[in-house]
Order: structure tokens, then C-alpha cells, then sequence
């Protein structure tokens, strides 16, 4: 079978279920395969069009009901399916190559298989080989997966953990002495509500680290990670960054990377003075680029897109408001940053106690505001932000000038670092 869409497969998985495109003269396909499913099993193998590869393969569980209504024009009523197998990420390009399916069919006058129309029957020893195939790849990513979360999991749990009777600062002392094991710390801030002083007595602590490994490490043939995270539900929430991968974050313009350098000092556990020179050239990333980065967050699928989700279960579910209130607020802090950048060209990352600015997001998040209310004034921010973007000459468009300054600092650092280690007896 032919699928015309990764999005149409996705939902026929879904729903299991298929529809065949309806042909000029009868038989049409669902019909055929109604007469096949009353004589024996019917197997379908799909392959989404011009993506030279088959998605999945299930076997048909009931009768196509020819009085229903058709799924969508120009297609029949719903084809019941049980789905056996479908590639976990289809959209990453996974699936059975045609370079493995390249086989004659005797049933289609030996032209191959890859080749074949529409529901086109193919010899059962072929199509159980295919459905084999796929079914044996699939299972070999799934291990791989589970290996490998496995293996990461493993990996935080022996980096750090913490125990339910330590004080944030017990935490930040283990976090960092175990950091200190893989490089030089170079800088350690909170981040989340706790560097936006909108946290609360229950607020989690979110921890930041940058650290440099040991040139000799990365110049091996195993490199160390450029990034440790913990995974969900996993205490206490950090993430460490190699100080190059977390250079090419700045350089990129990623918005949450610039944050760090602004951190207010309540906010900062631990700032080597080698970072210090990274911190005085921080004005150079403010940039037109890092402003657009903020406004595609919002139009992303953790912005506008998931409050329209939860503004329809919030009319179902009335606990739903409460997420729904936090994602606003969480949207405003962002526009907050990125008005502030494009019409002040600075950023205020920690709010004063008595601020009206953290007055107003701490209203969000009680709920003081209508869903209406809340997208209205954050549609007059961002045209506001626009406006300001399109017509600054102050703010560049991004940080390539400074691009030279940092590698300069980054090279100096690994040198530095170098010189440390043994020479090597020949």
C-alpha cells in the first residue's frame, strides 16, 4: 500500500484503521480486500510516497463496512487494522529501505515489489520476509533505545544524586565536588523561577553548571559528554555544559545560554575569574537574533499552541487551569525579556520584590487574568517587540563580531590546560 503522508499514516496507526483511494470502476480496492479477508489473512505493508521506504505493516481484524461514510473524499469507509509493527520515528527518515525489497513479484509479472500500484497482492513468502524485516529492525531500535536510557540513567545516578535529607547547599556542594572530578568549574548559577525571583517555598532547584574539561579529554579518542542532564523527576534538576558546547549556545544566540550571564549575584553559587572575561563582553550577544529565538519559543509547541490546548481541557477539567496559568506566565516572562532587549537593549533576569513587572507575573500565576485577557496583551507585546526589532540600528542583527574574542579565549583556555598534562615517554 501506498501512504500519501507521514501525518496520514501517523493517524491511521492511531485510529487503526486504512482507507484505499476509491478507483473510477468497481471492484474497488476495499472491496478486494473484503473478498481476500473472508478466504484467509490479510496482511497490508505500507510505505509513505517518494520516502523509498516501508513504514509499517499490520493485518486487517475485520470486514470495511461498504455503508459507512467514507473516511475523507475520494476514499473508502474505514478498513479495521491491527497494527504488528511501525517505525518509531518515521519522521527521522526510519523505515525498511527499498535497497533490502528490491524483489521480483511473480504475482505482478516479476516487476518488483517496490515498484508495485496501489494494493498490488504480493507472493506470501515475500511479504512475510518484509514484514520479518521490519518487525526485526523495529525491535533491535527498541533495545537500542532502552539501552541507551538505561546507560544515561545509569551515567546520572553515578555523576550525582541526592538524598532526600540534603539542604539546597549540601546539593550545590556535592553537584560541584562531583563536577570538579570531570574539569575546572567555571560558573554555577541557579536557574528557573529561583533566577527570576518568582519561586515559592515548594520551588525546585534548578542547577546550572559550566565546567572546562581537560583539553586531553577531549582530544581523545572518547571525548567526554558536552552536556550531563538529569532526567524528569530526577533530584535534584541540573544540567552541566562543557564550556565549548556552551560557547557554541552563545554564539548561536540561544536565549537561555545569554540569560546565564546575567544573572543577579544573589542568584550566582560559584564564578571562577577565568570566566570573568566571558562576562564583561556579555552585551556583545544581545542581539536581534536572540530576540527572534524568544518569539519562536512562543509560537513553538510549548507557547501559544499548548495554552489553546489547555484553555479546551481547562472547559473539561478545572484542575487544567492551574497549568494553564503557568504556561501564560511562563509565556509573558519570555516577552518580558524580549521587550526589554529589543526596547531598552538590556536584560534584567532576577525581579525586585516590589517590580511591577514581577507584581503582574505573579498575578498570571494566580489566575487574576482570562485566558482572553492573557493572549490579547501578549499579541500587543510581540507586535510592540517587532516594531522595536525592525526599527533599532542599536541592537546588531547577531554576535559574529564577537565570534574571533571568544575563540581567542577558548584556545588560550585549552592551552592553558594542556600544559598540565604529563609528557608522554617515547
Amino acid at each position: 500500500m501506498k501512504c500519501a503522508s507521514y501525518q496520514s499514516l501517523t493517524n491511521a496507526v492511531e485510529q487503526e484503521i486504512w482507507a484505499t483511494p476509491m478507483r473510477k470502476q468497481p471492484p474497488h480496492a476495499h472491496q478486494k480486500l473484503n473478498e481476500a479477508f473472508q478466504e484467509s489473512r490479510v496482511i497490508v505493508i505500507l510505505g509513505v510516497v517518494k520516502t523509498k521506504k516501508w513504514q509499517a505493516w499490520g493485518e486487517m481484524s475485520g470486514l470495511c463496512d461498504e455503508t459507512a461514510p467514507n473516511v475523507t473524499e475520494g476514499f473508502s469507509p474505514a478498513i479495521p487494522i491491527q497494527w504488528r509493527c511501525c517505525y518509531h520515528n518515521i519522521l527521522s527518515g526510519d523505515g525498511l529501505s527499498f535497497d533490502r525489497t528490491e524483489i521480483p513479484n511473480p504475482l505482478d509479472n516479476g516487476i518488483s515489489v517496490n515498484n508495485a500500484r496501489n494494493c498490488q497482492e504480493v507472493d506470501p513468502s515475500i511479504g512475510e520476509r518484509m514484514c520479518q524485516w521490519m518487525t526485526d529492525e523495529v525491535e533491535s531500535e527498541k533495545r537500542h533505545r532502552q539501552e541507551q536510557a538505561q546507560l544515561k540513567q545509569d551515567q546520572l545516578h553515578h555523576f550525582f544524586q541526592s538524598s532526600s535529607q540534603q539542604s539546597h547547599d549540601d546539593d550545590w556542594r556535592g553537584l560541584l565536588n562531583e563536577v570538579s572530578k570531570k574539569g575546572t568549574p567555571l560558573f554555577a548559577c541557579h536557574v528557573g523561577s529561583r533566577s527570576y525571583n518568582l519561586h515559592h517555598e515548594k520551588s525546585d532547584t534548578d542547577m546550572f553548571v559550566i565546567c572546562a574539561a581537560p583539553t586531553s579529554e577531549l582530544v581523545s579518542c572518547f571525548p567526554p559528554e558536552t552536556t550531563i542532564k538529569n532526567n524528569d523527576g530526577f533530584e535534584p534538576d541540573f544540567t552541566l555544559h562543557e564550556v565549548g558546547h556552551y560557547l557554541h549556545l552563545l554564539k548561536s544566540g540561544d536565549a537561555r545560554a545569554i540569560e546565564i550571564l546575567y544573572q543577579d549575584p544573589k542568584t550566582i553559587v560559584f564564578s571562577n575569574s577565568i570566566f570573568n572575561f566571558i562576562l564583561k563582553i556579555r552585551e556583545k550577544f544581545l542581539t536581534k537574533s536572540v530576540v527572534r529565538k524568544y518569539l519562536s519559543e512562543i509560537h513553538g509547541p510549548k507557547g501559544y499552541k499548548i495554552v489553546e490546548s489547555l484553555k479546551k481541557e481547562s472547559e473539561k477539567d478545572p484542575e487544567a487551569i492551574f497549568k494553564l496559568n503557568k504556561k501564560w506566565y511562563i509565556i509573558h516572562r519570555i516577552l518580558n525579556n524580549a521587550l526589554q532587549l529589543s526596547r531598552d537593549f538590556q536584560l534584567e533576569i532576577f525581579l525586585p520584590d516590589e517590580s511591577p513587572e514581577r507584581k503582574f507575573l505573579r498575578e498570571i500565576r494566580s489566575g487574576k487574568f482570562h485566558h482572553d485577557e492573557m493572549m490579547e496583551m501578549a499579541k500587543k507585546k510581540e507586535e510592540e517587540i517587532r516594531n522595536f526589532v525592525e526599527n533599532s540600528t542599536k541592537i546588531p542583527e547577531d554576535a559574529s563580531n564577537s565570534f574571533k574574542l571568544v575563540d581567542e579565549w577558548l584556545l588560550q583556555l585549552r592551552i592553558e590546560n594542556f600544559r598540565n598534562f604529563p609528557e608522554i615517554p617515547i
